[in-house]
């Protein structure tokens, strides 16, 4: 991908008025940017808009059904990007969130213990509560600026009789890509106390440290109970065209999971969901190895910004979104978040959205306009310089 096609992909306005992000955003502020739902503002890979285009050409959209080509674009990119291959049974999904939501229901009783992992996505206990089930946090540890499981802790909760444990990989929001020892261990666990190990994957390829992301089913793990849910929607800006996959080797589980969604009106898949999903997962490495570089510098960008700061920036080994620890300019995150907003029309959002743990941190998304990203920072330095 050369330069100029680089640049084309980048937004340089405001997105789409049926954006949530830019819809709410401007509606609190003509000039606001938005840096806090999870999008980016990037073009979707051209062989996406291509097979859409032409999609759109055939002028018929009837009840539809997931073809086998689908899932086999889905192996073959995953063989490109990180030499796996999924297990051969699959499930197709409205989304990965109702994946969660249905494994939680399959898998699990109401007052059952579901663990997860806070900070993080905020869904998950929002999905637990609704659906009965008690919430049982094995919080991450952050040491030396680095957050790692707590394994000595995830084996009590898991020991004490909880049913799932519900794990982000890459972790959304403070950026870490597990590494294959710290999986092991948790699969080990999950495995000895019978817990259902529901992996999120939907960030899987947003690696922008160089570390190497291991997916939860190449793990090699006697008598773990897995399924994976996974989705082009991040990695490649489509979150418009909603669908995922649920995989695993347990043929039962995802039989649990249909079952759970029986009734919620997500077995006619979108076609354009089927077309868009496929061409990215076919074409799209040269624009996904495009917009990692670009993030790589946008990360750079905001380290800057705030250098002089007293405002901590997790490493970001995966996602496009940075976990800042900005306690030491004010504990209270909710406080700053609104200010940031008011004063300098810069909308991230607050760390306590992901639970106690996230108390004194934003998250920011920094998949945007670079010039748009740097005014920001700027508007944002401006404002964090009058509390130190």
């Amino acid at each position: 991908m050369t330069g100029t096609q680089l640049d084309d992909f980048v937004v340089p306005g405001p997105g789409p008025s049926d954006s949530v992000k830019w819809h709410l955003s401007r509606a609190h502020h003509p000039d606001m940017d938005p840096f806090w739902v999870a999008d980016m503002d990037f073009r979707a890979p051209e062989p996406v808009l291509s097979a859409l285009r032409s999609r759109t050409e055939a002028a018929v959209f009837g009840c539809s059904f997931v073809p086998d080509s689908l899932y086999e674009a889905y192996s073959s990119w995953t063989a490109r990007r990180y030499g796996f291959s999924p297990p051969v049974d699959h499930l197709w999904l409205p989304g990965v969130m109702a994946g969660v939501n249905a494994a939680v229901a399959s898998y699990s009783q109401p007052g059952d213990g579901i663990i997860i992992q806070p900070p993080v996505y905020f869904p998950f206990a929002e999905t637990v509560e609704r659906l009965g089930r008690t919430i049982v946090e094995n919080t991450l540890v952050r040491t030396d600026g680095r957050y790692t499981m707590n394994l000595d802790e995830l084996e009590k909760r898991a020991s004490a009789g909880a049913k799932v444990l519900l794990l982000c990989s890459p972790h959304n929001p403070v950026g870490r890509v597990w590494d294959e020892n710290e999986l092991q261990a948790t699969a080990d666990i999950c495995a000895h106390h019978n817990v259902v190990l529901v992996a999120d994957e939907i960030h899987a390829d947003l690696i922008v440290s160089g570390r190497r992301f291991v997916p939860a089913a190449s793990l090699e793990t006697s008598g773990l109970k897995l399924v994976t849910l996974v989705s082009a929607t991040k990695t490649f800006n489509i979150p418009g065209l909603p669908g995922a996959f649920a995989y695993s080797r347990d043929r039962s589980l995802l039989d649990g999971l249909a079952k759970g969604l029986s009734g919620c009106g997500g077995g006619i898949p979108n076609v354009m969901t089927l077309a868009g999903t496929s061409a990215a997962w076919q074409e799209g490495d040269a624009w996904l190895d495009a917009v990692i570089s670009y993030l790589k510098t946008n990360e750079a960008v905001v380290r800057d910004r705030f250098d002089h700061l007293p405002v901590t920036i997790e490493p970001l080994e995966g996602t496009y979104l940075l976990w800042m620890d900005c306690s030491r300019i004010d504990s209270n995150d909710l406080r700053l978040q609104r200010r940031l907003r008011d004063e300098a029309r810069a909308w991230l959002i607050q760390g306590s959205r992901f639970g106690a743990a996230g108390a004194g941190f934003l998250r920011m998304n920094i998949a945007t306009s670079r010039d748009r990203l740097d005014a920001a920072c700027g508007r944002i330095a401006r404002v964090l310089e009058t509390e130190t």
